[in-house]
């Protein structure tokens, strides 16, 4: 492991060949202010970190995981999609997620969809689609990104089905 090498000030960050760590004494031996954000970047697997919070007794970062800009990247239809059926799509990248649903409604009854994501703490209601208060049929998309190592479904209540579902993988 080497130490990290500074790149200047405007604005400031770091090269090295691994992740930084709580108390990086490169970076706090450089008197930035305040407000200012460090930048320091991975030159193997080209991760980037934000210290957010120049605190010296406890630097704070946040990892940007390096993607490939030039890899080709496509959708993929979700074979036989059906309400609270849990999809898992990727662990280690976000999945971007657009799914077309139907809702049918009459004056007396609704319908309504509600995309939900676990990232272990329990179901979060993030995107919803509703019908009500009148006589029809109607289709909506609902598109949301999925974090990492999380799990979406999509529950309904009334008359709704899902059309289709589709996910890219960044």
């Amino acid at each position: 492991m080497s130490d990290p090498v500074y790149q200047g000030n405007a604005p400031g960050y770091f090269l090295c060949d691994r992740d930084p760590t709580a108390s990086e004494e490169k970076v706090s031996e450089i008197p930035f202010p305040s407000d200012w954000i460090v930048g320091w970047q991975n030159t193997v697997s080209g991760d980037f970190f934000r210290c957010l919070d120049l605190t010296e007794d406890a630097l704070v970062w946040q990892r940007t995981v390096a993607g490939d800009v030039n890899k080709p990247r496509a959708y993929s239809a979700v074979s036989s999609p059906d309400f609270e059926d849990p999809r898992t799509p990727s662990a280690t990248r976000d999945t971007f997620v657009s799914a077309i649903v139907s809702l049918s409604s009459t004056l007396i009854t609704a319908a309504e969809v509600n995309a939900q994501i676990d990232s272990d703490s329990g179901y979060v209601t993030i995107a919803t689609a509703r019908l009500s208060g009148l006589v029809a049929t109607a289709q909506h998309t609902l598109s949301f990104v999925v974090p990492a190592n999380s799990t979406y479904q999509f529950t309904e209540s009334g008359t709704a089905e899902i059309i289709s579902i589709l996910e890219m993988i960044s």
